[in-house]
């Protein structure tokens, strides 16, 4: 049982490699599957719902951002059976998306997302996102 906040425990390196070290042990004991990414993990995840999309009928990846539903629409995965659930903030709900409900083609998405504002391009300078209009 945590008795601290999340915050706190999770302030320094040491504090949060010990929590995701037992996370991963209790979730394999478990027979859970377990990848850990070492850097930025969301391409890892979108490879990881594409292997397992041939397995089962649907696979939901549950997010708060929406990076992966651009990595999957950038990678064409509009007709297989992959989502991005966004998860509500405080009582807001969740949200389902399909790579397929994106406007923009594939080809293009990246390059969209990257110029208005994605979270690795635009946090090094402090611009935060802007709006992208679908093509006419």
């Amino acid at each position: 049982m945590v008795t601290i906040a999340q915050e706190k425990l999770l302030a320094t390196d040491h504090n949060k490699s010990a929590f995701i070290s037992m996370l991963m042990t209790r979730m394999a004991d478990a027979s859970i599957e377990v990848k850990q990414a070492y850097e930025d993990a969301d391409v890892m995840i979108v490879n990881t719902a594409l292997s397992k999309a041939s397995e089962f009928d649907s696979v939901i990846i549950t997010a708060e951002d929406v990076d992966i539903l651009i990595l999957l629409t950038a990678l064409g995965t509009s007709t297989k059976n992959i989502y991005l659930q966004k998860s509500g903030r405080g009582s807001g709900p969740s949200v389902l998306y399909s790579p397929s409900s994106c406007s923009f083609p594939p080809k293009d998405i990246l390059f969209l997302h990257a110029v208005s504002g994605c979270d690795t391009t635009s946090a090094p300078y402090g611009l935060g996102k802007i709006k992208s209009a679908a093509p006419t």
